[in-house]
């Protein structure tokens, strides 16, 4: 079955905050799968699909209070630019030692 308009403009409300693309990708699947199930239980019980589709929304509550905790499932820790800066920071503390090092023993 597609993907109700709906459903697709709430996952990308609630996803729209995670700058990874591949995880803001992964958060909106997560997001539209679990509206496809609860709009499946709402037409098994006998709603339309107007109605399933406005119940499913409901159970899931409004897509700023679902974002948050989307954005930190779906964050990751260190961002990349946090590793390099940390990286260089690292290499940069190295060749100081190594130039106090070669300064006082190798002598100039």
């Amino acid at each position: 079955m597609d993907v109700p308009e709906p459903f697709r403009a709430y996952a990308h409300r609630a996803s729209a905050g995670i700058d990874d693309r591949s995880e803001r990708r992964a958060a909106a699947e997560e997001i539209v799968d679990h509206l496809m199930e609860a709009f499946a239980d709402e037409r098994a019980k006998g709603a339309s699909e107007a109605d399933a589709v406005a119940a499913a929304l409901g159970r899931m509550g409004g897509a700023e209070d679902v974002q948050r905790p989307i954005e930190e499932a779906h964050t990751p820790r260190f961002r990349p630019a946090v590793v390099v800066g940390f990286v260089g920071l690292g290499l940069l503390v190295l060749f100081a030692i190594w130039l106090v090092f070669y300064l006082t023993f190798l002598g100039l």
